[in-house]
């Protein structure tokens, strides 16, 4: 092919041909997707479906640093832009409240019987957990029924290491949880990412000029969405051996965090509510 690629596996079809068709109108900000030597665009081996791509030199991006948090939203809009009408089945269709219910479901199972079910912060991430999915709003359900209309694309998972970044380009990878959903729910998930990085403060926030990231600060009831730890939840899931850690870097930051989170519910969640 003349060029570095590599090759990788998803058990369904479905999941290689939509990120072709990503790759195809997502020019400028999305992986770019090509043919096996001998035509091929798809291969089956082992019950996994493989596709090449076309490798980018690069490294992931760095929360930490201000300027490339700022290339993370840019690339991000760009993304929204470009995939903005594509219709083709197989494409998720996202309920947030069902996945963030299905989560907190998962969380509290493993509590069951766990030694630390009863630590302070647990109980405190576990309770607003409920109190964001009680409050979520009904427009969150209207949102979500426009963007399946209008073909509104997000990535699912904006995270670090799903930006390859070099002197030329920026480009997202992993295209493997696209979904039909508002754009803010993307951003929403960036702002999660990177409130650790930016002293748990909207400051920084309110200086993009953003459509959807003015729509989150504008809204109560999508700013209220950032107080749900689902950051939290998914790595305690996720790394079952390294939750002492997790406990542990989280309550560097607890106070700062926690204090964000009731200030963004207000008077609507007092401090007797947390600790019942």
């Amino acid at each position: 092919m003349g060029e570095g690629v590599f090759v990788k596996g998803v058990l369904k079809s479905q999941d290689v041909l939509k990120q072709i068709l990503l790759s195809e109108k997502c020019s400028s900000s999305f992986m770019k997707v090509v043919p096996f030597e001998d035509g091929d665009w798809i291969k089956k081996s082992e019950d996994l479906y493989w596709f090449c791509l076309l490798e980018i030199e690069g490294r992931s991006l760095d929360y930490s640093r201000i300027e490339e948090r700022r290339l993370a939203v840019e690339k991000l809009a760009e993304f929204h832009a470009e995939s903005f009408g594509l219709k083709m089945e197989g494409i998720r269709i996202v309920s947030l409240k069902n996945k963030w219910m299905n989560r907190l479901m998962k969380f509290e199972e493993s509590l069951c019987n766990h030694p630390k079910r009863d630590h302070e912060l647990i109980k405190r991430y576990t309770t607003l957990g409920r109190q964001v999915l009680e409050q979520m709003d009904e427009e969150l359900v209207f949102m979500e029924t426009k963007a399946v209309e209008e073909g509104c694309i997000i990535h699912g998972d904006p995270a670090h290491h799903n930006f390859v970044f070099n002197r030329s380009q920026l480009r997202l990878i992993d295209g493997d949880l696209i979904s039909y959903a508002p754009r803010e729910y993307d951003f929403l998930q960036l702002m999660n990412r990177m409130l650790p990085y930016s002293n748990w403060s909207l400051y920084e926030w309110g200086q993009y000029d953003n459509p959807a990231i003015k729509t989150i600060l504008n809204k109560p009831y999508l700013v209220k969405l950032l107080a749900f730890p689902a950051d939290f939840y998914r790595e305690w899931l996720v790394d079952t051996d390294g939750r002492e850690q997790l406990l542990q870097k989280e309550l560097e930051q607890h106070e700062k965090r926690y204090s964000f989170m009731l200030n963004l519910f207000g008077k609507s969640l007092s401090c007797q509510d947390i600790t019942d």
